[in-house]
């Protein structure tokens, strides 16, 4: 690889990095087993979690193409143990992603197949100035949207649209490189 192309290559990387908004980012934590896994800590512009972060950080970092999210309002914290740095809550509805919230921060936990129940944590969500664990200010369910379910790109056809744009861009490569007459 030429020093021109990597210069390039490094040049769009921190473009990239730069252009990303900071509250968007995930700080990976701990899980609790295959059904409830905590994907992440995220920290949103000063003020409060609202619908918009939390989408933005879903359909930006976890699972894009999800859109729309449905907020489940009918939704109580079952069993709050451990002075409100954890605990359980239950329902009768299926759930894809807890939101729990504590000071200026939420983590965001995903479940991939849905679930009813599930525990909840604020590790990692942390007082800036004496750096102590916070309690919970209060969860948020979230569920996808059952019209509106993933669709499936088949792969079969997906590689051959793309072997023939190799097809096409190598012939017209060939016939650019033979000298004319």
């Amino acid at each position: 690889m030429t020093s021109t192309r990597m210069s390039t290559l490094i040049l769009v990387a921190l473009l990239t990095i730069v252009a990303s908004p900071s509250w968007a980012a995930l700080t990976f934590c701990d899980t609790f087993g295959s059904d409830n896994t905590c994907i992440g800590t995220i920290i949103p512009p000063p003020g409060t979690e609202t619908a918009g972060h939390v989408l933005a950080v879903i359909n930006a970092n976890l699972r894009p193409g999800w859109l729309p999210l449905t907020q489940l309002v009918d939704l109580v914290d079952d069993d709050s143990t451990n002075s409100g740095f954890s605990g359980t809550w239950q329902s009768s509805q299926t759930v894809n992603f807890v939101v729990a919230k504590s000071s200026l921060e939420f983590k965001v936990f995903e479940f991939m197949d849905g679930a009813t129940t599930g525990m909840w944590d604020t590790v990692g969500i942390n007082n800036p100035t004496n750096n102590s664990q916070q309690q919970l200010s209060h969860l948020s369910f979230w569920a996808f949207a059952s019209e509106d379910p993933p669709t499936a790109v088949p792969l079969p056809a997906a590689s051959l649209l793309f072997g023939s744009g190799l097809l096409g861009l190598s012939g017209f490569a060939t016939r650019k490189g033979r000298p004319t007459n």
